[in-house]
């Protein structure tokens, strides 16, 4: 196992310039991040993150120290497997476990008095806490014990968006993984559709092949099938089964040690019509346009523009997109977000997926979806499978 210590330094920049001492992590995905305890959703086993309001887990990062857990006693073990963090503050919990040794720590009456001794230790002066990353709950209870020591908080939750946008190469590398394995997985459900299985065997097919090799999880794995399911975005995949000459259409993700991946193909099952194909071509093209132009210092509003416009000249006039793509890594999407507002600058590190999609309902769902990593001289495209409109 490789652990992952995040960019301590770049995130207490971040800190410096928003003028605080100490950042509170409470949200899974931000606690995850520091800690690679395994919090999240996406996990294997995501206990930890259904009992998230009744036993949280917090990491503090102080601006001259190292970083401190503070979690359940019934986590000891877990913590001490998966996290590099050392400094841990431990709250009692409901559940009965015999263990052979006491632990080292004290142990406090329940996670408020152990957020309260921690944060007197510290003594800060200015305090930025995850509170529009976490749920209410969490975050009224860390406003309270602030305001029980008479502290002052603000949010910074985009202090950590934007240390995740960049990845170490730890990162990179199980960035990488997460794309192999997506792959392969969706090459082995193309392979096996067939007029007469339903969405829901394909996705099947999809999710063991995944797991098979060695993903942790996924954000999203939406298989969706003709001219009603294909362009419903959030299709549920079920018993709708595949007809000849069906446009399906894959958006899925995988997740490996906590990091994923986002990618989309389109598929039909038989001939596709002459518009189909027509409507594909250009996609295709302005997918290509936007894996061309994407480099460091190139604005994301700008990447935005280029795939957007040339739909709208080539296709629809009226097309339009709220994103052609994103950032990709503890999240489905992390900053930036490649859309009209955005004006972040694309750097090195950065893992994104690339888009452009378009649904018409009476035709079907199209999406062209790819994995890249932003390197100093342009981009690494890390999705392996062909981008043509696959007949099969």
């Amino acid at each position: 196992m490789h652990p992952i210590r995040p960019d301590l330094e770049r995130i207490k920049n971040l800190m410096t310039e928003i003028g605080i001492d100490l950042l509170i992590a409470a949200s899974p995905q931000n606690v995850f991040y520091l800690s690679e305890v395994p919090v999240h959703y996406t996990n294997r086993n995501a206990l930890l993150y259904s009992v998230r309001n009744n036993s949280p887990f917090f990491c503090f990062l102080p601006l001259d120290n190292e970083p401190k857990l503070i979690f359940t006693s019934s986590a000891l073990e877990i913590v001490d497997k998966f996290s590099w963090i050392k400094d841990k503050i431990i709250y009692k919990t409901g559940t009965y476990i015999v263990r052979e040794s006491k632990y080292p720590f004290t142990i406090f009456e329940n996670y408020k008095s152990a957020l309260e001794q921690a944060i007197k230790d510290l003594n800060p002066k200015n305090i930025g806490v995850d509170y529009n990353l976490t749920t209410y709950k969490l975050a009224m209870d860390l406003a309270n014990v602030l305001d029980n020591l008479n502290l002052k908080s603000k949010d910074a939750s985009n202090v950590f968006l934007k240390a995740r946008m960049i990845k170490n190469s730890e990162e990179l590398r199980r960035f990488r993984e997460a794309n192999r394995i997506i792959d392969k997985s969706l090459l082995k459900a193309i392979s096996e559709i067939s007029i007469g299985m339903t969405e829901m065997e394909i996705q099947n097919i999809f999710k063991h092949e995944m797991l098979k090799e060695g993903a942790e999880g996924w954000f999203q794995t939406t298989v969706a099938a003709g001219p009603v399911n294909g362009p419903d975005i959030f299709n549920q995949p079920g018993d709708r089964v595949i007809r000849k000459n069906d446009i399906v259409r894959f958006d899925v993700s995988c997740v490996y040690r906590g990091f994923g991946c986002d990618i989309s193909r389109t598929v039909c099952v038989g001939t596709a019509p002459a518009e189909a194909i027509k409507l594909y071509n250009i996609l295709e093209r302005s997918e290509s346009l936007l894996l061309e132009n994407a480099k460091p210092g190139i604005k994301a509003c700008d990447l935005y523009s280029i795939a957007v416009n040339y739909v709208r000249k080539e296709f629809d006039q009226n097309y339009t997109r709220g994103n052609v793509g994103h950032g990709v890594g503890v999240e489905l999407y992390d900053q930036p977000e490649i859309s009209a507002n955005d004006e972040t600058r694309l750097q090195p590190g950065m893992t994104l997926s690339l888009e452009v999609p378009y649904h018409k309902f009476g035709l079907g769902g199209f999406n062209i979806e790819d994995s890249v990593i932003v390197v100093e001289d342009g981009i690494e495209v890390v999705t392996s499978l062909p981008r043509e409109l696959l007949e099969v």
